[in-house]
C-alpha cells in the first residue's frame, strides 16, 4: 500500500475511516506473553500497534522520509465488494490455507472501519509498540537502495480491470436476483 519510489500511499475506501495496524513481531510478543501467562486471561484481546487512518498514514510517511506524499484511493469500497464477489465465483482456492477473496475480506473490514477497537489491551504484557514511523524510515532507506523503480506501462489497465469485474460482477448478481425470484 506504500509506494516509497512515488511518495504515494495508496488506500481503499474512505481516507478518514480509523484502521487498527500491528507489526508480525508485536502480535507474537504479545501472544507469546499470553500463552506463558499464569494468570487468568480475557477470552480474547484487543491490541493493535498503532489506530491511524489513511490520512494519517500519508502525514506520518511525509514525516518519517521528508519527502511530499500523496494518497490515492486504489478503489472504493462498492468495487472491492464486487471484485470480492467474482473471485469467489472463479478462484476456487482449494489447496490454500487463506483463499485470495478472502484475503480481500479482511481488507474491506478493515476499509470499512469495522475492526478499529475502541479500547486496546495493549497494557497487559510489556510490549514494545511499534509505531509507524520506524518502519517507514527502515522501508524508505532500504528502497532507495534499490534504486529507481521501473517505467509503468500505460495506465488504462486497472479501470477498464475494474470496469470488466464490474460488468461479471454486476451480471452474477442479477443472475442470482432471477434465480430467486424464479
Amino acid at each position: 500500500m506504500l509506494d516509497y519510489q512515488t511518495a504515494t500511499h495508496n488506500y481503499i475506501g474512505s481516507p478518514d475511516v480509523i484502521q487498527d495496524w500491528t507489526t508480525w513481531d508485536n502480535t507474537a510478543e504479545f501472544a507469546a506473553f499470553a500463552l506463558l501467562d499464569l494468570n487468568p486471561t480475557p477470552n480474547s484481546f484487543c491490541i493493535a500497534g498503532v489506530q491511524v487512518t489513511a490520512n494519517d498514514i500519508t502525514s506520518i510517511c511525509s514525516s518519517a522520509t521528508g519527502v511530499k506524499w500523496t494518497s490515492h484511493q486504489l478503489l472504493p469500497l462498492w468495487a472491492l465488494k464486487h471484485v470480492i464477489g467474482v473471485l469467489k465465483v472463479f478462484v476456487s482456492g482449494r489447496g490454500s490455507t487463506l483463499p485470495i477473496w478472502q484475503k480481500l475480506q479482511y481488507g474491506y473490514v478493515q476499509a470499512k472501519g469495522e475492526c478499529a477497537h475502541t479500547s486496546l489491551d495493549n497494557h497487559f504484557y510489556n510490549v514494545k509498540w511499534t509505531g509507524l514511523t520506524p518502519l517507514v524510515k527502515k522501508e524508505y532507506i532500504g528502497s532507495k537502495a534499490k534504486g529507481p523503480a521501473p517505467a509503468k506501462k500505460s495506465g488504462y489497465g486497472f479501470p477498464i480491470a475494474i470496469a470488466g469485474v464490474s460488468l461479471i460482477g454486476g451480471a452474477y448478481y442479477f443472475r442470482n436476483q432471477l434465480r430467486d425470484l424464479v
